[in-house]
């Protein structure tokens, strides 16, 4: 069923690294264009974000800022990397439809530019968390490499996510909507904010989130906890059958493709 081209096809992409990334840095420098501080701003909005977040949730779940910030900042960050590339995903093919119909073969590179912009604002985040995480905390090396493979787990499950959205929302453009929607209920319903291991009973409910398992296989190493046996089993299923997903959604959306666009 999913043939070497296709494949090819989907991971191409990767190989052009470096041009999604010159174009991912002009949208940056587009969008800070007539600032001052210029990308700055992404992170000064972060810290603010996490300063009121934190200073709330250590009074009203009872922790010490040492313990509880690293958590909080490493869930935040993460969740926004996550977050606005599946989101980014739903518009990816909608927002390109011009370039796509002369060149449909460069799609996936459409949806993985997009995810490699919001890894790029993510790493910002991500290199201040992981900072701040190191003065409050010891981390080590084992940890930091097990995050790096966190990560580029995370990185490829999520990119499959967004290409198969995108060509779902290329047919039917409602689902944008219903995904933003959902997203925002998950940041409530997944442990960014608040621990699992706070509350056993909710913890339980937790191999039923998928977004558990994709910022637990970053964080968990990082804050020195023990990675569940799952979580590695989690994407080794994941990966081949979100493949198998996108294989099916390109292959129908294909057939009918300019009709779409």
């Amino acid at each position: 069923m999913l043939s070497g081209p296709f494949l090819k096809l989907v991971f191409s992409p990767f190989r052009e690294f470096l041009s999604a990334w010159k174009l991912v840095q002009l949208e940056a420098n587009v969008r800070y264009k007539k600032t001052n501080l210029g990308i700055v701003w992404y992170l000064l909005a972060f810290v603010f974000k996490v300063a009121v977040l934190g200073g709330v949730y250590t009074k009203a779940l009872g922790k010490p800022p040492a313990e509880y910030l690293p958590y909080l900042v490493l869930g935040v960050s993460l969740w926004g990397f996550v977050s606005g590339s599946i989101q980014y995903g739903c518009v990816a093919l909608i927002n390109n439809e011009k370039f796509i119909y002369f060149d449909n073969a460069r799609l996936f590179f459409f949806v993985f530019k997009g995810v490699m912009r919001e890894f790029l604002f993510a790493s910002l985040l991500m290199s201040w968390s992981l900072f701040l995480t190191c003065v409050l905390t010891d981390v080590a090396v084992v940890s930091l490499l097990l995050f790096m493979l966190g990560m580029a787990l995370v990185f490829v499950a999520v990119y499959l996510v967004a290409c198969i959205l995108a060509f779902i929302c290329l047919v039917r453009a409602d689902v944008t909507h219903f995904i933003s929607s959902m997203m925002n209920v998950f940041f409530i319903a997944t442990p960014i904010i608040w621990d699992s291991s706070d509350a056993p009973g909710l913890q339980k409910l937790m191999v039923y989130n998928p977004f558990y398992y994709l910022i637990e296989v970053m964080r968990s190493p990082v804050l020195g906890r023990e990675l569940p046996p799952t979580l590695y089993v989690f994407f080794i299923v994941l990966i081949p059958v979100l493949l198998l997903l996108l294989w099916g959604c390109s292959k129908l959306v294909r057939k009918g493709f300019a009709s779409y666009v």
